[in-house]
């Protein structure tokens, strides 16, 4: 019986070739799918794309993000900025995977450029989140670092316009809008040398 198989393994048959061949296509189609995945592709429209990400220190970070913030907004007492903590995915519709670490965001609030912190709760989808507030404002999320040059950075700014706990009886409009950001270090500090407002 060993020698009868060792004959029909010599010369296949033409529907067992056909058969083998169709098996390593399909492999092959596997193969390139699970590299052509989320995690193996990259977009033109991707924040940073082709960027590596920055490895700054927590004061610098924060530093490089009150920059843009400063870019965005008039800063002063009447405006309230809350952050949020997820960071903005590199692939846009991506759900966050990181989160800004705690140092930035201490080093954010010493600044006086935000007043704490918010995850947002959707209202409806035609109404402005909701955040655990005394007053309205915007919650600002941010981007990782991306590194240009060797004193240049690229950052990414979404502010959302959130409805305050205390005063969710009337309706407000949703508001959104990102920039990207050039920024430039001139000592410890970073200038905006670049903005431009993306549109999806």
């Amino acid at each position: 019986m060993a020698q009868h198989d060792d004959h029909l393994e010599v010369g296949p048959a033409p529907h067992r070739w056909r058969a083998r061949a169709g098996a390593t296509a399909a492999c092959i189609v596997m193969l390139i799918a699970a590299c052509s995945g989320d995690h193996g592709r990259s977009s033109a429209n991707d924040r940073g794309a082709g960027l590596a990400v920055e490895k700054l220190p927590a004061d610098q970070q924060a530093a490089a993000y009150a920059a843009a913030l400063r870019g965005a907004f008039d800063l002063g007492p009447s405006l309230v900025l809350l952050l949020d903590p997820a960071v903005l995915p590199q692939r846009r519709g991506a759900e966050p995977s990181d989160t800004i670490p705690a140092a930035v965001a201490q080093a954010l609030e010493s600044r006086g450029v935000i007043q704490g912190s918010c995850t947002a709760v959707p209202a409806s989808p035609r109404g402005a989140p909701i955040c655990k507030a005394q007053s309205a404002g915007y919650k600002v999320q941010f981007s990782p670092v991306f590194r240009l040059t060797r004193d240049t950075v690229q950052v990414y700014l979404v502010a959302e316009r959130y409805r305050a706990t205390r005063d969710t009886a009337g309706y407000q409009p949703p508001l959104e809008f990102e920039q990207r950001y050039g920024l430039v270090r001139s000592g410890r500090q970073w200038r905006v040398a670049s903005k431009e407002r993306l549109t999806h």
